[in-house]
């Protein structure tokens, strides 16, 4: 599969582990196509998983699902390396009625909740993690949507929660992974403007409101979900871009 401008294989030969690496695989229509390509090999050696990339050893990890983490950081790294002065923000990333917008706010499994939910609500979604802030534009970074909790509405055309690849200790605190392109869904990542912000907060037990930001307020939040790739600075202006 491949992450924006970086392509990735990986090869395993240990079934535990072939399992674990499906939670990664994604198959989304992506508005470039990669300029490198990465490869990544796990290996049993003395009772652990050796990990190596391009042939050179990088961690050792002694059980699947840590072999999984690994790998996800590892893969995140080298994908968001090739932005550099770019901003990484933790947000949805989608579009309702061509009007193309982010949520920011709460936890990841918060986030990917309310993703699947605009979902069945008929929004077209792009991400519900990272999105990278480059050049005046916003990209959706490619990643399986989180499913998190068995109430939460999967697509109708989506694999049963069985089928999906699973990771974590139970059902209540795991996740399964969606690619929506195996729902039947024609999933996009593009790259452009973005015209509505929402900054996502619970509130516990009281009834569901919405209130306007003043752009300032809207810049810090964004800020506080920003992780610059670099300096700073670039990721400031890019912040107070899209809060404008």
């Amino acid at each position: 599969f491949h992450v924006l401008r970086v392509a990735f294989a990986i090869s395993a030969g240990d079934p535990a582990i072939a399992r674990e690496l499906r939670f990664l695989a994604q198959s989304a229509i992506q508005p470039e196509a990669a300029r490198s390509t990465v490869s990544y090999a796990v290996s049993q050696r003395d009772g652990g998983y050796e990990i190596s990339r391009n042939g050179v050893v990088e961690d050792v990890q002694f059980e699947p699902p840590f072999v999984l983490r690994k790998l996800y950081r590892l893969i995140q790294r080298d994908a968001l390396a090739v932005w550099p002065g770019a901003a990484v923000l933790r947000a949805v990333t989608g579009s309702w009625r061509g009007v193309r917008f982010i949520v920011v706010g709460e936890t990841l499994r918060d986030r990917s909740r309310l993703a699947l939910q605009l979902m069945s609500a008929g929004a077209d979604l792009e991400g519900d993690d990272l999105a990278i802030l480059h050049d005046g534009v916003l990209t959706a970074y490619p990643r399986p949507l989180r499913v998190c909790g068995d109430d939460v509405p999967l697509p109708p055309s989506a694999p049963s929660r069985d089928e999906l690849p699973f990771h974590g200790a139970s059902r209540l605190a795991g996740s399964w992974a969606l690619d929506l392109s195996k729902a039947g869904i024609d999933w996009r990542i593009a790259s452009g403007p973005v015209d509505r912000v929402i900054m996502l907060e619970t509130n516990y037990g009281a009834q569901t409101r919405m209130n306007d930001v003043p752009r300032r307020d809207t810049a810090r939040i964004l800020m506080s979900w920003c992780d610059p790739l670099g300096h700073p600075a670039p990721a400031i202006r890019a912040v107070a871009q899209v809060a404008n």
